[in-house]
C-alpha cells in the first residue's frame, strides 16, 4: 500500500480528480470563487493513490491518468473515469509490478487519435530505471506494451515527465537526469517497434532536467522547463526546440535567477494563439513562494 497519504476515503489524503467550473455570469467581481466538484477520490488500495501528471479527455469525454502509488501491485495504477449520469465511473486500465512493465508513473498520460495511451514511469523495466509505455484498447480490456527502457548509463533517467504525441505517432519527453546529461527524446514508431532518438542533452548548467511534460506548437516545436537545483545557484530554464535540417536546434528562452523572476518551475508551459508562453515558477518572486510568468517572443 502506499501508507498514510494524508483526503481521498479510505487512507485519508490518497488524492481526488476535480472540476472547478466558473462562478455564474451575474458574479461581476473578482472576488467570486469557481465552484469545485470532486469527480472521484483515491482509496489507497487496489483503485490507486496519489494521482500525479496530466490528465486527458477521448471525444467522448472520458478522463484518463495515473496514479503514482497502490493498485493490484501497489506500484501505480493507470486508469479511465467515464462520466455516466452526473457521476464518474471508474475503470483500472493497468496496475505496475516494479517488474518489466515499470512502477511509479508520474508524468500521466496522453492519448493518439487512435485512443491509444500513452506515458513513463519513473522506475521498473529492463534498467530498473524507468519505461515508456502504450495502453492499447480492444474489447477484452486494455494491452500494456513496453515501448522504451531507461537505465543510468544510457538514455536518461528520473522520468519525471510523461510523453506527448506529435505528427506522425512520434513521442516526445524528457529525462530529469542522465549519465552524463538529462535528455529530451523522441520515439519514433518502426515496423511494429520504436526508435528511440535523443533530441538535447542538458549542459550542467541546466541541472536536473526536464520536471513536467514537453509542448508542441502548430509548427512542430517544443517547448520545456528545466527545474534546477538551488543548493547548486541553478535555479531552471525555459527553453525551445527547433527542428531544423534533420535535428534539432537548442534555444534558450529564460534563465530563472532565484530572485523576482522565480525559480525551480516544476510545471509545464502553456501557449497562446500569439505564441506567448506562461507558466510557474515553484519558489522565488516577491514573497518568495513562487511566481506566475510570461514569456513574449
Amino acid at each position: 500500500m502506499a501508507g498514510n497519504c494524508g483526503g481521498g476515503s479510505g487512507e485519508p489524503g490518497c488524492g481526488t480528480v476535480f472540476r472547478l467550473s466558473p462562478p455564474p455570469t451575474t458574479c461581476k467581481s473578482f472576488l467570486c470563487y469557481w465552484q469545485e466538484t470532486q469527480i472521484y477520490s483515491f482509496a489507497n488500495n487496489a483503485d490507486g493513490a496519489l494521482p500525479r501528471g496530466e490528465i486527458t479527455f477521448d471525444a467522448a469525454g472520458n478522463l484518463y491518468g495515473a496514479t503514482e502509488l497502490a493498485g493490484p501491485e501497489n506500484w501505480g495504477t493507470v486508469y479511465e473515469l467515464t462520466p455516466s449520469h452526473g457521476s464518474w465511473t471508474k475503470t483500472l486500465l493497468h496496475g505496475f509490478g516494479d517488474r518489466l512493465d515499470g512502477a511509479n508513473p508520474l508524468g500521466g498520460v496522453q492519448l493518439d487519435p487512435a485512443g491509444n495511451a500513452y506515458g513513463t514511469t519513473n522506475l521498473g523495466g529492463i534498467g530498473q530505471e524507468g519505461t515508456a509505455f502504450q495502453l492499447v484498447p480492444s474489447a477484452s480490456g486494455w494491452t500494456l506494451n513496453i515501448i522504451g527502457n531507461f537505465n543510468f548509463n544510457s538514455g536518461g533517467f528520473a522520468l519525471l515527465a510523461g510523453l506527448i504525441v506529435g505528427p506522425g505517432g512520434n513521442l516526445y519527453g524528457g529525462t530529469a537526469d542522465g549519465n552524463p546529461n538529462p535528455v529530451v527524446y523522441e520515439l519514433s514508431p518502426s515496423n511494429g517497434s520504436w526508435i528511440y532518438s535523443s533530441l538535447n542533452a542538458f549542459p550542467y548548467q541546466y541541472c536536473c532536467g526536464v520536471g513536467a511534460n514537453l509542448v508542441m506548437d502548430s509548427a512542430g516545436n517544443l517547448y520545456g522547463t528545466t527545474a534546477g537545483y538551488s543548493v547548486e545557484g541553478i535555479y531552471g530554464s525555459v527553453f525551445k526546440l527547433t527542428p531544423s535540417g534533420g535535428g534539432w536546434t537548442y534555444t534558450d528562452l529564460h534563465d530563472f535567477t532565484g530572485g523576482n523572476d522565480g525559480a525551480n518551475p516544476y510545471s509545464s508551459v502553456v501557449l497562446d494563439s500569439n505564441g506567448n508562453l506562461y507558466g510557474t515558477a515553484s519558489t522565488g518572486g516577491t514573497f518568495g513562494d513562487g511566481v506566475v510568468w510570461e514569456i513574449t517572443p
